[in-house]
């Protein structure tokens, strides 16, 4: 519910921080899919604030899109606000849209609502997400092994209801199950021993043939600092590594989920940019290696001004918009700016770049009219 501002202060989070998160999914060269509780709207009903939130997914962006599962209503309005937006039911259920995260409530229940959610997006033909957050110690055994028997029976409960309601409906394996802090009692999402249960997760996920689901860059740092990038690379590479298929809050996590900054989302995001790059496989052909090349420079020549390196220069390597690699005298001329006082202003350049997407005025009027309708 909260955003940490450039000064570390914590604020409510407002629906205009919503929006403008869904500008930055569609501005992004690196995230291939929009959330939806990036951040909870203050001041907004909360038996309604899920239509605001997702008309604006729909329409401020154009990539799939998590569906609202909040309540049984939430869910049964996602369905029929993707129908209007995409063709109508059935063209959705051949076609899926969205993706909704159902829940677990550790140890071993689904709450009504979420239950009932999940039944109706199954019904309307959405793949689902199942989500286990076994907090070790606590709400689960203190031992990583148990949390993962105990994840395991929770996701596969969620399982075997879609497939009662839907058989064959596509379904995701997911967890996010981590320790507690003994000392504090806090959940901690970036601790190692959830990097050791997202491996897990991909295992047993693959054990089901079955895609998997984990955390992004996580932290329990409350700004985007050494602690946080600490965790977030440790979290967001040890996903990928393992060959988790589906990464969630992939950017701008603080403070243990209970926060975002749009400073911090701009660093994962070009942190998902360098891990994508980093398991792109090596070309290894003859082409790639050019011994032609090697051999005409030769002995003590130089690459820079090969006709190769000007072409694939801009391609070949991760050309980052965050990270900087200058001199010190450089650095300290441009102000001895951090990455977090970088991250501000591309976030303004960013915003000023945006650009809605393409959508019939018809079919965004009748978004409208039907949140307004729903919130009256």
């Amino acid at each position: 519910p909260f955003i940490i501002t450039p000064e570390g202060e914590q604020r409510l989070g407002t629906l205009d921080d919503y929006n403008n998160f869904c500008k930055l999914v569609q501005t992004s060269k690196h995230l291939d899919m929009n959330g939806f509780l990036m951040v909870e709207p203050s001041g907004l009903p909360p038996e309604t604030a899920h239509l605001d939130m997702m008309f604006s997914s729909i329409t401020l962006c154009d990539r799939p899109f998590m569906g609202s599962p909040l309540s049984r209503q939430a869910s049964r309005d996602a369905i029929e606000m993707a129908a209007i937006a995409f063709g109508g039911k059935e063209k959705i259920a051949a076609d899926p849209v969205m993706l909704p995260i159902i829940s677990v409530i550790a140890p071993l229940q689904y709450s009504e609502e979420m239950a009932g959610s999940l039944i109706d997006f199954a019904r309307a033909g959405q793949p689902i997400l199942d989500a286990s957050l076994v907090m070790a110690g606590s709400s689960g055994p203190v031992t990583l092994a148990g949390v993962v028997a105990l994840q395991n029976a929770e996701v596969l409960a969620g399982l075997t209801l879609a497939q009662l309601v839907r058989p064959g409906i596509p379904f995701i394996y997911g967890a996010t199950s981590c320790p507690i802090d003994m000392k504090t009692g806090a959940l901690a999402i970036g601790a190692v021993e959830n990097a050791m249960l997202v491996s897990a997760t991909a295992q047993m996920a693959r054990f089901y043939n079955l895609p998997s689901r984990s955390g992004g860059a996580l932290t329990d740092a409350h700004f985007p600092d050494i602690q946080a990038g600490m965790e977030s690379a440790m979290s967001l590479f040890t996903a990928i590594r393992c060959g988790i298929n589906f990464v969630l809050h992939a950017c701008g996590i603080l403070g243990s989920f209970v926060e975002m900054s749009f400073e911090k989302f701009l660093a994962d995001e070009e942190l998902c940019g360098m891990v994508k790059k980093m398991h792109q496989p090596l070309d290894m052909s003859s082409e790639a290696i050019d011994l032609p090349m090697i051999k005409e420079v030769g002995i003590g020549g130089q690459y820079l001004t090969q006709p190769k390196t000007f072409r694939l220069c801009r391609t070949e390597f991760f050309v980052p918009d965050l990270v900087k690699r200058q001199s010190y005298d450089a650095w300290k001329g441009s102000g001895r700016k951090r990455l977090d006082q970088e991250a501000t202003e591309l976030l303004a350049q960013r915003l000023e770049s945006y650009e809605k997407p393409d959508m019939d005025p018809a079919i965004e009027r009748d978004l409208a009219k039907f949140v307004a309708k729903h919130k009256s």
